[in-house]
């Protein structure tokens, strides 16, 4: 079920991942801990976007600037 207070973004991740328990074991953490998700925190990030495949950037656009590659200068 589709909680209103999660961002689009938490739950498309939790869709993908087959559900709050499927994406909790994914990572390794409490289904609680994701049940509780508004927005997925910075330092899940890389682990949410490697049990989903879904990019780092559009699990959080308002930090799409810090998971771009870097640009050789």
């Amino acid at each position: 079920m589709s909680d209103p207070r999660r961002e689009t973004e938490v739950q498309n991740a939790i869709d993908t991942a087959g559900g709050v328990n499927a994406l909790a074991r994914a990572i390794g953490i409490s289904n609680a801990a994701v049940a509780t998700w508004r927005r997925i925190p910075l330092g899940r990030v890389a682990a949410v976007s490697a049990a989903t495949g879904i990019p780092a950037a559009d699990l959080r656009p308002d930090l799409a600037a810090a998971f771009a590659p870097a640009v050789p200068a």
